[in-house]
Parts: structure tokens; sequence; C-alpha cells
């Protein structure tokens, strides 16, 4: 009895180590950036980029850790939107160039902070695959010089309480891509995305919305001759649309009243 109950410890203290071996095993990885700081020239202004800390990041004998991240990056874009109606949009990538990592193995989490109160950050995000190149997100920026917007892009390999030795000489590279794209013209909210049926569908299907001074009279100085239709102008509060046109009244009616 004594022989087999020894044996059984020894077996349970083995079981043991290997867990221990498995779940501190060191790993090997490096992240290589391409992302060197620059300057997008864009049709509502400049976009420039500055990424924290160069443009390699070694990280080399880490553990699986859900809460601690191997490889940090602060991005930081500066807008500077010269138009007077325009948005002007960015998009961030993150491109992987090389992962021999297992399928779900990289996560990668996000916050934005907009210091500028211009526009609109890529909204938070936590622990989403970073195996294959990934469209981050989009975010904008109004008109405005400088305008700021800082992002905290943070890369884990978390702990799973599971066998991960097969990933223990794993590689992944990856950069970080900053592109412009196409500037957006101003409308009402939801003006776009507006159902058939609704008011600002029916305004939107049945209006011009003018976002330039083309063939308008001036407010205030001038009257309307024609129905000039929706228009835009920049006020106290910001962006505002507006009807102008050769009425004969003022009067609104809505759902049968006035």
């Amino acid at each position: 009895m004594k022989k087999k109950t020894i044996g059984i410890i020894l077996i349970f203290i083995l079981v043991i180590m290997l867990g221990i071996g498995i779940t501190y095993a060191y790993f090997s990885a490096i992240i290589i950036g391409k992302e060197n700081a620059s300057t997008l020239v864009l049709e509502a202004g400049e976009l420039e980029i500055d990424v924290d800390g160069g443009n390699i990041i070694t990280a080399s004998k880490f553990l699986p850790d859900s809460d601690i991240p191997f490889a940090t990056k602060t991005i930081t874009l500066t807008g500077k939107n010269t138009s007077i109606y325009l948005n002007m949009p960015y998009t961030i990538k993150l491109v992987v160039d090389n992962n021999t990592f297992t399928a779900g193995s990289i996560k990668y989490s996000i916050s934005g902070v907009n210091n500028s109160s211009s526009g609109k950050v890529i909204p938070d995000m936590e622990m989403k695959d970073a195996g294959n190149t990934t469209t981050i997100g989009s975010g904008y920026f109004e008109r405005g010089n400088p305008l700021t917007h800082t992002y905290t892009l943070k890369v884990y390999f978390p702990e799973t309480g599971t066998d991960q030795s097969e990933n223990m000489r794993a590689v992944y590279s990856a950069h970080i891509e900053v592109t412009g794209e196409e500037a957006e013209e101003p409308a009402p909210k939801g003006w776009w995305k507006a159902e058939s049926g609704t008011l600002l569908a029916a305004i939107r299907d049945n209006s011009t919305l003018h976002i330039d001074e083309t063939g308008m009279t001036k407010p205030g100085q001038d009257k309307a001759t024609t129905d000039e239709q929706l228009r835009i102008t920049t006020d106290d509060y910001g962006v505002s649309f507006y009807y102008r046109g050769a009425v004969e009244n003022n009067y609104v009616v809505f759902a049968n009243k006035c």
C-alpha cells in the first residue's frame, strides 16, 4: 500500500510540474512596425501621423497574460481641416505581416481620446482578433486647426488556462497603417440612412442639399427669387441647415397642424 501511495503522489507531483511548465513557458515574438511619422494631404486639409516609440517593437520571453499587453502603441493624429463644410475622415488598420501563432491567440484593444472635441474617434474595443490584417475603424475631424485624436493600441497574448506550448517559437509581425478617406459632404444627422416613409427621407428625396453658394442669394440682403431649397451655413452652433426660396408665406403644415 505504501508503494502504491508513493507512486500516486509522484504522478500527482509530475502532473503539477508539467502544468507549471506549460503555463509559464517563455515565448519569443517580434512586431515589425512600418508606421513612420508622416503627413497625408487630403481633400479637406492635412493629417499628421505620429506613432510613439519608433517604428519597431521587440517583445521577447513574455508570458501569456490577459491583463498585460506585450506591445503598446500610442497613435497621435493631428488634423488640419481647412475646408468650410467638409469633414476629414481617416482609417486605422492593423496590417499583419507574419503570424505563426495558432488562430485566435493574438488579440488587440484600442481606446481613443478626442482631445479637441472635434469630429468622432474610433469606439473603444477590447480583445479583438489580431491574427489577420484588420480595419480597426474610422474617425473624422470637423473644421479646425489643429485638432487632435489620440489612440492607445495594445496587443496581447492572453492566458487561456490550457496548453499553449505549441506557440513556444511562434512569431508575430505587424504594422499600423493610417489612411485618409474621401472627404465627406456634410448633411443632417441620419440623412443617408433615413428609411422611406420618414420625414427626413421625404425631405432628402424631394429636396436638393446645396453645400456651396452657387446661384444663392444672400440671406438678409437679397430676396430669393427661386426655390433654392436646402442650404447649409455655419453659425454660433456649428453647421446649420435651412430652406431658402421664393416663398409666399412662412407657414409649415405637418400632420394636419400648422
